[in-house]
């Protein structure tokens, strides 16, 4: 089944933010390797990343920059 679900911290969600911006939406791979996030977000797998991201950004409306 796998780990069970995290709730997703503050700086977690900070982080990935950050990442989309300096990587580009899709990149989750090339986000979770940056050392500048890899310490924040170790506990979470690129599918997680994706998921949150799709929901936030579908949540408030907003489209990502491409």
């Amino acid at each position: 089944m796998g780990a069970p679900k995290q709730k997703w911290t503050p700086e977690e969600e900070a982080a990935l933010k950050a990442g989309v911006l300096k990587h580009g939406p899709g990149k989750w791979r090339t986000i979770l390797k940056d050392p500048e996030y890899s310490g924040v977000l170790c506990l979470r797998s690129n599918v997680d990343l994706k998921v949150l991201i799709s929901s936030y950004f579908l949540l408030y409306q907003i489209m990502l920059p491409k």
